[in-house]
């Protein structure tokens, strides 16, 4: 009997947003999921007073694992987070509507 293994790192370059390129890579999920197993994304994160951070967000669904860090122009750390992914949340799409 012959068992296919087969990995997946789908990495995409672009702009991300106005002030410089993003970095986004991501491994497919199986067992029919639709978002992907593994993503990280890396990149400028600008705010409002026109200063930005650096931001690495990096969801590991097959681990249950999330992890965050965002860190200031000079390299001090800004935030950092990394918890189980099944514990993170009320965040982004699924903060409690007002």
């Amino acid at each position: 009997m012959r068992r296919h293994v087969l990995a997946f790192a789908d990495v995409a370059t672009g702009t991300g947003t106005a002030h410089g390129p993003s970095i986004i890579a991501k491994r497919p999920g199986g067992r029919g999921l639709s978002k992907p197993a593994w993503e990280r994304k890396a990149g400028p994160s600008p705010r409002a007073d026109g200063t930005e951070r650096y931001r690495v967000k990096e969801i590991d669904r097959d681990r249950d694992w999330y992890e965050e860090t965002v860190t200031d122009p000079d390299g001090t750390v800004h935030h950092h987070q990394s918890q189980p992914l099944s514990e993170h949340t009320c965040h982004g799409s699924d903060k409690p509507k007002a």
